[in-house]
């Protein structure tokens, strides 16, 4: 998934019909009102996450006023869907959260350079979705551990069992339960996470020019060698190969003679 645009609406009390050439996901932050589709109308209140697909008129009325988030997005998890979805957000307010961290980064001046850190962020907020679209409601713990990971996946000094014991409840119970919502240890789930940026931000390594060591700790990595070691297990390249693979991919084809 990847967001193309964003903002967050001030206090107003109805929305006009309209529609978009994307996708569009809201988190309403406060009020409450309804929205309609063309006649197919569904209440929402604080917390409420509304996903709406393309070329779909909706109009927003409230008796009081409302605020949301609103974002465009392509490659939405669920594309082929051409029915609005809608949830409420797990009691952590996850989704909410996730939304909350990525919106002032859409407008950061330096968003070419934290923009893996931004994908990172939409990665997981479009994760969230796909578990919440088979039914499965995230657990409030789980859903805190997933946004204490994501906040603070570059912090090489992060260790699981506090953030695990922080939930509230023994380790090894946050654990099991976090493996089964997300198919995933906690430790697993960390280092996906720091891989994905890894490779977001060696894709840019031709034009940031940053070394392979740098992005290892920008990522959470203290040990050069183990990043190495893991992202060659993961990936299937070293991760300088990898990014001269991404580079020559993006090269220019040669123009016929």
């Amino acid at each position: 998934m990847k967001i193309l645009y964003g903002g967050k609406s001030p206090l107003i009390s109805k929305m006009e019909k309209h529609r978009h050439d994307t996708w569009e996901v809201l988190a309403i932050l406060e009020g409450n009102g309804t929205i309609d589709f063309g006649g197919d109308v569904h209440p929402f209140d604080p917390y409420s996450i509304i996903c709406i697909p393309p070329a779909t008129d909706h109009r927003e009325v409230s008796e009081g006023q409302y605020r949301d988030y609103w974002f465009h997005v392509e490659d939405f998890p669920f594309s082929e869907n051409a029915e609005p979805i809608l949830w409420q957000d797990d009691a952590g307010h996850t989704a909410s959260s996730l939304m909350g961290l990525i919106y002032p980064l859409l407008h950061r001046k330096d968003k070419e350079r934290i923009q893996p850190f931004l994908d990172t962020l939409t990665d997981a907020l479009a994760e969230l979705m796909l578990l919440r679209n088979e039914q499965r409601p995230v657990d409030i713990r789980v859903g805190q551990i997933v946004r204490f990971l994501t906040q603070n996946m570059s912090d090489p000094d992060l260790r699981i069992e506090d953030c695990l014991e922080a939930a509230g409840y023994c380790s090894d119970h946050m654990r099991r339960l976090f493996t089964k919502e997300t198919g995933k240890t906690p430790g697993e789930y960390l280092c996906d996470l720091r891989l994905r940026a890894a490779k977001k931000l060696l894709a840019l390594r031709c034009t940031t020019h940053s070394s392979v060591e740098s992005i290892a700790e920008m990522c959470g990595f203290s040990d050069i060698a183990y990043f190495s070691r893991i992202f060659k297990k993961k990936v299937g390249l070293s991760p300088t190969a990898y990014a001269a693979s991404v580079t020559a991919l993006s090269a220019p084809a040669p123009e016929q003679a």
